[in-house]
């Protein structure tokens, strides 16, 4: 007579089936909380951080923009913003216009806009990043504490030029 060993079964016997169902569960309901958490959070911790709203960018955006342009100085190439003053900086492929110059240690609040495609809006010195959709512009306030040069640059995809396209914030003592 044969005899027949089940080498799944050890000496406390089967492994039981609850902890099989149990591992994915709980992996599921942590990731559960931390995505409502997130959710809960992010938007209270952003509008802190970055405080930015949008409104359209219709005709009457652009001839604020135009008005902009014609009233503030040009100091190599750069739109002198005065302090108090609020900025326009447009996302067209593929480049940010205009360049800005702005004093140290001065809020200042700007709308940025698309003009053609969706861009992305990258100032990495200040932890800023979001996506600009034509048709619709977005109010960003800013301080620059130290002066320099800030590289505005795009990422989303805009098309054969994405890769190159960049602007500048001048920030003076």
């Amino acid at each position: 007579m044969e005899t027949t060993v089940n080498v799944a079964s050890s000496a406390r016997g089967p492994r039981p089936r609850t902890s099989l169902i149990f591992i994915p569960l709980l992996a599921a309901l942590l990731g559960l909380f931390a995505w409502g958490l997130a959710k809960l959070l992010a938007p209270m911790m952003l509008a802190e951080a970055l405080k930015v709203t949008y409104r359209e960018a219709d005709e009457a955006f652009y001839a604020e923009v135009d008005a902009f342009y014609a009233q503030n100085d040009t100091v190599d190439g750069a739109v002198v913003v005065p302090p108090g003053q609020t900025g326009y900086l447009l996302a067209q492929q593929w480049a940010y216009l205009p360049m800005l110059r702005l004093k140290a240690g001065t809020p200042y609040t700007f709308w940025v806009a698309s003009a053609d495609v969706p861009h992305g809006f990258t100032l990495r010195d200040q932890g800023l990043n979001f996506m600009l959709i034509p048709g619709y512009a977005y109010e960003v306030e800013l301080r620059f504490d130290t002066p320099g040069r800030f590289a505005v640059s795009c990422t989303e995809y805009c098309g054969l030029g994405h890769e190159a396209m960049f602007g500048q914030i001048v920030v003076e003592p």
